[in-house]
């Protein structure tokens, strides 16, 4: 699994929240590589784990005897990447509507029953029904109506291929006399992706492509999938897996995952490859990500229209939710189960009390991507274990995802929407057309000010960290977000992007004190802490680390991003291989040997610089790694190969922050829909049901068409005693016309901010319409040899049993029907229409 991130937020705005700093417990963490989940479990039960990071299967733990289980309902996404680019052979994904059929070949509700144990849920959107955005996004998501139909998708696909100039040879598709073939990418580490990837496989095999198989791991997809020229046509399918999360306002994750400008779509932007563009998307999801919204029912309008542009356009296709379930040893107190990705967070940590004072934890994998902080760090494998490295600007509270500032305390003035603030003609931004920082002067105006103040402390080598570091991370991020020409090489195609939101709206950073500042803002939103927290700036690492990165990349020795990597020769910058470590120390020590600083930090005292240069040195000769951080824990080792990492706490008397701080974090209280009571509805009567919760505040309820569509809706405020009936209008059911209905609860508390979704099948009583009306709708009510020939095609689909699709579709096809017989054949076999009644309507 790897984690969707916007690259500007990976690296200095509104930092990762999943990390937590606070003086921990535990003097040592051992990290180590245990893949297999039984054995896994086996381990935790006999002591040599203390904790197993990754969800594990509900079964082995169906026997929670000398083991802890925790369970989460907000855990990762499972779906598919689709190829939609154009190369020298035909690729049927790069029209629309093959990759939309692709969402009706696969069985969402198998899934969740067979592979999931039932632990989870079918999801058509990056929203589970644990996010607050899948609330806003239902109708939305049931207007586009997507449901398992091989049918309908195998007719899709015909129309678009024979539309494509394709024809049929032999039950294969063929494209200038050559098959047409589909390479799909499967992940064989993780069976649940795998089962997944071979059913589609099979499915795909049946509507007439020729699929061939890969097999590989995250690491391996980096090379073959995520980093290669989607237009070379090495991969067509990928089995994705994506970390849980959650946020209040989640306004990045619809841009990461169906928006071209974010960079994490096929060609992730790199010039050099063929790019999947979608200028409508781009935009939608820029305002979204910008908070250009004025209020919550505006957020929410922008929110459904890229949900469903994104469907639509079905480049990258969600397929399941998880309700995960994690397990940890009896001896281990003080976990602290976040919504939204269990037990393994940082917050655990720094909380956990075992009784020998280390830590054995088990990962399925160390580390699948590369560990630089601009565009490395793309797995949930490496962020476990550099997460507690650093100290963030704020934390996510694990049970609401409301934002606690950490390292940084920030405060907003705003004169939005419309009015304005003066800038201080000394606020500053630095401009990297002139190459240098440049004065905001007089008449400069703003829209908001955001007032930060640091709490600065040592970084790991022992030198303390101030507002150069700081500065030098906005240096970074303007300078490489512009491109300013041809020949400018400050620039890699997965971080920079000319289009990302929020680097123009910075007018100018003012330093007030050694350890606050001022950030000058065009940006408002009608959340006040969103507000404030959109002007935070914050640092992972030393400015002299970031440095000797930036002059390596520079110089082409390697590259910051696995795409340019690639596509130039050279090594995917990483701080932790010993081949980059000696780059990195070679370039201080020349920075030290000349005197070298960077221009956007010229003017201090020398010895500063080679006080740092120095301290980085001696670091790197301790530990053979370059991965410098100020948090509870620094990286003593880690040995990929072997399978083990180490942390050791980080014992300095600078560190700020006192053991137990969170401990406060240890019980979350999940609201949960226990069961439902539902009869049948009578179309134009109201209708009652009654709902049994727990630990819930709110109720909303959505009773909509299996097929799609929104029947009614609405919302209540939830009992104590938890035994709730709640009534729909006569007028709301007046217009149902089906047998059956789709009933969703969802459960929300103010205290953890998981929904619980639940689904009940509604029955509807009297449903249907009669024969005689049906009939005389089609104009076929006095055609009785028509409705014989339609009784014998009946009486042989009934046959002594059930008949197959296949076998109705034959005696269709050898009885040449009407479009009229058809749809009353299939009204029949539905039950929508009583075959009974047709034979007792034709006999004489």
């Amino acid at each position: 699994m790897h984690a969707a991130v916007l690259p500007l937020l990976m690296l200095a705005l509104a930092s990762a929240a999943a990390s937590a700093a606070a003086q921990p417990y535990a003097d040592t963490v051992t990290f180590v590589r245990v893949g297999d989940a039984e054995q896994a479990v086996e381990m935790v039960r006999n002591g040599t784990l203390d904790i197993y990071y990754q969800s594990v299967p509900h079964r082995l733990v169906a026997d929670p005897e000398d083991i802890v289980v925790y369970e989460v309902p907000a855990g990762g996404t499972m779906g598919l990447l689709l190829n939609p680019a154009e190369g020298e052979r035909f690729n049927p994904f790069q029209l629309s509507p093959i990759r939309f059929a692709v969402n009706l070949l696969v069985d969402r509700e198998r899934m969740v029953d067979d592979l999931l144990e039932g632990y989870g849920a079918p999801i058509v959107s990056p929203f589970a029904p644990h996010h607050p955005d899948y609330v806003r996004t239902l109708e939305a998501t049931e207007s586009v109506v997507i449901r398992h139909d091989p049918d309908l998708a195998r007719s899709i696909i015909d129309k678009a291929m024979a539309g494509a100039g394709a024809v049929m040879e032999e039950g294969v598709w063929h494209v200038n006399g050559e098959p047409v073939e589909i390479i799909m990418f499967l992940r064989d580490d993780d069976p649940v992706r795998l089962d997944i990837g071979e059913t589609l496989a099979s499915a795909l095999e049946g509507v007439g492509f020729v699929v061939e198989r890969t097999y590989g791991d995250l690491a391996q997809a980096y090379d073959s999938v995520y980093g290669a020229n989607p237009a070379d046509l090495g991969w067509h399918v990928y089995t994705e897996g994506w970390g849980g999360s959650y946020s209040k306002y989640d306004d990045s994750s619809l841009a990461a995952f169906y928006a071209p400008w974010a960079g994490n779509l096929p060609g992730s932007n790199n010039p050099e490859f063929w790019n999947y563009e979608h200028a409508q998307l781009d935009s939608i999801t820029q305002t979204i990500y910008q908070g250009e919204y004025t209020d919550g029912e505006h957020r929410t309008e922008l929110v459904n229209r890229a949900v469903v542009l994104g469907l639509q356009e079905s480049v990258r296709l969600f397929l399941v939710s998880q309700a995960d379930t994690y397990v940890a040893g009896e001896q281990a107190i003080g976990i602290i189960n976040h919504v939204g990705g269990g037990i393994s967070n940082s917050l655990t940590l720094t909380n956990v009390q075992v009784p020998s004072d280390h830590i054995r934890v088990g990962v399925r994998h160390l580390t699948q991507s590369s560990w630089n902080p601009v565009a490395g760090f793309g797995d949930v494998y490496t962020g476990d274990i550099a997460g507690p490295l650093g100290i963030p600007s704020s934390v996510g509270h694990p049970h609401t995802g409301d934002v606690i500032p950490h390292a940084v305390q920030r405060s907003a003035v705003t004169a939005g929407p419309d009015g304005s603030l003066e800038v201080p003609p000394d606020a500053v931004r630095w401009d990297p057309h002139e190459q240098r920082w440049v004065e905001a002067g007089e008449n400069a105006t703003a829209t908001t000010v955001v007032t930060l103040n640091y709490t600065f402390s040592n970084w790991h080598h022992g030198q303390a960290a101030d507002i150069n570091d700081v500065l030098h991370v906005i240096y970074f991020v303007t300078e490489w977000d512009t491109i300013t020409g041809e020949d400018d090489v400050t620039w890699d195609s997965e971080f920079t992007n000319p289009e990302t939101p929020g680097l123009e709206d910075v007018v100018g950073v003012r330093q007030t004190g050694n350890d606050t500042m001022e950030v000058y803002i065009n940006h408002w939103s009608f959340d006040a802490d969103d507000l404030a927290n959109a002007g935070v700036f914050w640092v992972s690492m030393p400015w002299e680390i970031f440095y000797a990165m930036e002059r390596i990349v520079i110089d082409g020795r390697a590259e910051f991003s696995d795409t340019e990597a690639q596509a130039h020769g050279v090594p995917w910058l990483s701080l932790v291989d010993p081949d980059d470590v000696a780059l990195v120390r070679e370039y201080l020590a020349s920075f030290l040997e000349e005197e070298t600083v960077p221009a956007h930090m010229e003017g201090m005292d020398p010895e500063y610089y080679a006080d740092r240069y120095r301290a980085a040195i001696s670091w790197i000769d301790e530990y053979g790694h370059a991965f410098v951080d100020n948090g509870p824990f620094l990286l003593a080792s880690l040995d990929n190969e072997a399978g083990i990492a180490v942390l050791s706490a980080f014992q300095d008397e600078s560190y700020p922050y006192p053991q137990g701080i969170w401990s406060d974090f240890t019980n979350p209280a999940f609201p949960t829909v226990a069961s439902v009571l539902a009869q049948d509805l009578v179309a134009e009567e109201p209708y009652s049901f009654t709902t049994f919760t727990s630990n819930t505040d709110t109720l909303r309820y959505f009773l909509s068409y299996e097929t799609g569509g929104l029947v009614y809706s609405g919302e209540i405020n939830a009992t104590a005693a938890g035994t709730d009936t709640i009534t729909v209008p006569a007028e709301a059911t007046a217009e149902v016309d089906t047998c059956s209905l789709a009933l969703r609860i969802i459960a929300l508390s103010e205290t953890v901010a998981i929904p619980d979704a639940h689904r009940v099948d509604i029955g509807v009583a009297d449903c249907g319409v009669s024969l005689g009306e049906r009939l005389e709708e089609l104009g076929v009510a006095g055609d009785i040899e028509f409705l014989r020939t339609l009784a014998g095609v009946v009486e042989a689909a009934r046959g002594d049993g059930e008949a197959t699709v296949e076998d109705v579709m034959r005696i269709v096809d050898e009885q040449e029907l009407s479009g009229v017989a058809i749809v009353l054949l299939t009204m029949i076999l539905d039950g929508d229409i009583s075959g009974d009644d047709l034979f007792e309507y034709i006999r004489p």
